[in-house]
């Protein structure tokens, strides 16, 4: 018997001794045509199961999206059977949940259950008042509204068709629909997963006069371990499409399960990397790799660190992602081509990460996914530059440990998307960040053809983020250009002139000290010339 089997017959026994041959009154629709009995069907609770692991948490446990949406999964049960109840993960800012739905694969209400709101964090248990009966290999959604958004998800982890506990779930079988009325989700966005689940005993109902379910949810103890199917590397949630975007969206790293094995190259000592010009701010020239440089090693595809206090110099890597997965290891001198780095493997931050003397190119075809170039947190960027990716650094991964992160004499340009939905791109984003400390770099954002970011400088309150430190920034593009909400000192900020859709910045007086802004135009060396000084305002972006 599965941990998963014994909980709901313990559950089930409880349940009928509490609640006794009495009716229930909570609101449940049955399927069209259908008349909802006041007994339940005897079914077997020892075999019952469910699509997802009682202890699978999400990635992220709150998405800053607060629009309504209904979220679910699509299904198919390999063998016929009845579910007897409706589970979703309620979330630690999942406002006003009070609402679940079992539909065919052609949108019909199978049933519906309602209940009363809770703020509970854990996967919650609505039983049905009648099984619903499933035929083997049919397709069939369950999902749960959200009205205020916040929902939890783990982007990817569905991406691929699987079978499992005795489920198949086709690839990306994770559905959203935006929209306050109830109507079946069929979008899908990088294969997230938004916690969805039913409780399933296969095999036929043998009906009869039992005692019925009770309405009242049910939780589920958080175990002290997480098993997570398949983890792999970020997105941001499934936004509708629009103009240029005001609101907060990010998303951490979902970062791919770590190999058995690492290679690193021999280390080669190159000539050094220029240094930024004192006294101006780092421009694409001026940052990245040293003149003549060379890589020692070629890759294509994912390259992994695993040794503490590695130093890996004088790679190129292409069409990949270098996944750090232990302490205090230094990338000097890389070259990136459409590649990013990962410092966060599931719960774990592997702290102490410094990229420096390095470039990162976008140069295939890019889309408004949310996936930084570096990230999660917890490193420092030295002389580095970044040109052409829709997202540049993210800051988080606070909750797996990460530190803080720092950027120093450093160029960032972001560009739109050629594939635009929805784009809510930044230089510098903050989502669960432990801290972000900024010295004399440059973050341009560059928006194209329509398609519109949020921020070279996104920091916000409401996302777990902690504190600023700044001192020397140019900024320029973006609905704002600066947009914090978390308390810091913040000097020698520069915006660009006319670079921007609403403001400069967006950022709560009561926040900052040491408060230095201004306008400013660059001279034909792209260096800034003041045009006048701004203060804070009374806005707040989170």
């Amino acid at each position: 018997m599965t941990r998963r089997e014994a909980r709901i017959k313990k559950t089930i026994r409880k349940r009928r001794m509490r609640i006794g041959t009495s009716l229930i009154a909570a609101g449940i629709v049955a399927a069209a045509g259908l008349v909802v009995a006041p007994a339940v069907a005897n079914i077997n609770a020892s075999a019952a199961t469910g699509i997802f692991a009682d202890d699978l948490r999400p990635q992220t446990p709150s998405d800053p999206d607060r629009r309504a949406v209904e979220l679910g999964v699509r299904f198919s049960p390999q063998k016929a059977g009845s579910v007897t109840a409706l589970q979703y993960y309620q979330g630690p800012r999942t406002q006003g949940v009070q609402l679940a739905t079992l539909w065919s694969a052609s949108g019909k209400v199978l049933a519906t259950v309602s209940f009363s709101p809770s703020a509970k964090v854990g996967w919650r248990t609505v039983p049905l008042r009648k099984p619903v009966p499933l035929a083997a290999h049919q397709t069939y959604v369950v999902s749960y509204h959200a009205p205020k958004g916040g929902y939890p998800v783990t982007e990817h982890d569905l991406a691929k068709p699987r079978t499992q506990n005795g489920f198949s779930l086709t690839a990306n079988a994770g559905v959203y629909r935006y929209g306050s009325a109830r109507l079946l989700p069929t979008k899908t966005y990088k294969g997230s997963n938004y916690f969805a689940d039913v409780v399933f005993t296969p095999g036929a109902v043998t009906g009869g006069t039992g005692t019925p379910a009770a309405s009242t949810p049910t939780w589920h103890p958080s175990p002290t371990k997480t098993v997570t199917p398949t983890p792999s590397p970020t997105k941001t949630n499934p936004p509708a499409p629009g103009k240029k975007p005001l609101p907060p969206k990010a998303t951490t790293p979902r970062p791919s399960p770590i190999p058995t094995k690492t290679s690193a190259p021999a280390p080669v000592s190159p000539p050094a990397a220029p240094p930024a010009s004192a006294g101006a701010f780092p421009t694409a020239s001026t940052t990245g790799l040293p003149s003549g440089w060379k890589p020692a090693k070629q890759v294509t595809g994912d390259y992994w660190v695993r040794t503490a206090g590695a130093v890996v110099e004088d790679l190129q890597i292409t069409n990949g992602t270098i996944h750090v997965a232990a302490k205090n290891v230094t990338l000097r001198r890389i070259s990136g081509i459409d590649a990013s780095v990962i410092n966060q493997s599931g719960s774990t931050c592997y702290n102490g990460m410094t990229i420096e003397d390095s470039r990162f190119v976008t140069k295939g075809k890019t889309d408004d996914s949310g996936s930084p170039v570096i990230g999660s947190g917890g490193y420092t960027v030295r002389n580095v530059l970044i040109d052409g990716a829709p997202e540049g650094l993210r800051v988080g991964g606070k909750s797996a440990g990460c530190g803080t992160v720092t950027v120093q004499d450093s160029f960032v340009r972001i560009a739109s998307p050629d594939v635009c939905n929805d784009w809510h791109g930044d230089g510098i984003q903050g989502y669960d960040g432990a801290g972000v400390v900024v010295r004399n770099s440059t973050i341009v954002m560059n928006e194209t053809n329509g398609c519109y970011g949020t921020a070279p400088f996104f920091y916000p309150a409401g996302q777990g983020n902690t504190s600023v430190d700044i001192d020397g920034l140019l900024l320029s593009g973006g609905g704002y250009s600066f947009r914090d909400g978390m308390p810091g000192s913040v000097k020698n900020l520069k915006v660009v002139d006319g670079e921007w859709g609403y403001g400069p910045i967006s950022v709560k007086c009561s926040t900052v000290s040491n408060w230095q802004a201004s306008v400013v135009r660059l001279n034909a060396s792209g260096q800034p010339t003041t045009v006048r000084a701004v203060g804070c305002t009374t806005e707040t972006d989170g």
